[in-house]
């Protein structure tokens, strides 16, 4: 729902950050922006939007005085930025080389992986009928995907071009 709403709006603003830096970089051959620097630009929008909200909501002094009376605390949210800056890396190097739509799928995909996974390892989870039907889509279409890609590469002329 919500999320691929998201991710949809996120992946367009991220074809129109490429287009404007090709734009920008005309003598570059396929001029984008580093995987570092759209983590940068996208972390300080968010850094920037965040200060906003808690300064709007009062809600900056009551969060220090519970980080420095309970310093578990802040580890764990210092562990949690640590781990998040970590996998920020993979999606924008994903994003950057491969595109939004490559992560999209590949979001997906991870995320039905865990579903199936969850199930086969607490009895307690389960899916009813409609739900396996979906998880089966997803795995029919991933293979057909991948039949289609390997097909396509088969089809593809090789140039072996020999230089003397």
């Amino acid at each position: 729902g919500i999320n691929a709403e998201y991710m949809g709006f996120t992946g367009g603003l991220q074809d129109r950050v490429k287009a404007k830096c090709r734009k920008e970089n005309p003598k570059v051959e396929n001029a984008k922006p580093t995987t570092y620097e759209s983590m940068f630009y996208t972390n300080v929008s968010g850094a920037l939007l965040s200060i906003v909200f808690v300064l709007a909501t009062s809600q900056l002094s009551p969060g220090i005085q519970i980080c420095t009376a309970q310093p578990e605390l802040l580890h764990a949210i210092l562990s949690y930025c640590l781990a998040s800056c970590i996998g920020q890396t993979f999606i924008y190097y994903t994003i950057t080389h491969f595109g939004p739509l490559i992560l999209t799928g590949v979001t997906t995909t991870r995320k039905i992986f865990s579903t199936v996974y969850s199930v086969f390892r607490s009895p307690d989870n389960e899916l009813n009928v409609v739900q396996w039907i979906g998880c089966s889509l997803v795995f029919v279409g991933l293979l057909l995907d991948i039949l289609m890609a390997y097909i396509h590469r088969k089809k593809e002329p090789t140039s072996k071009s020999k230089k003397h």
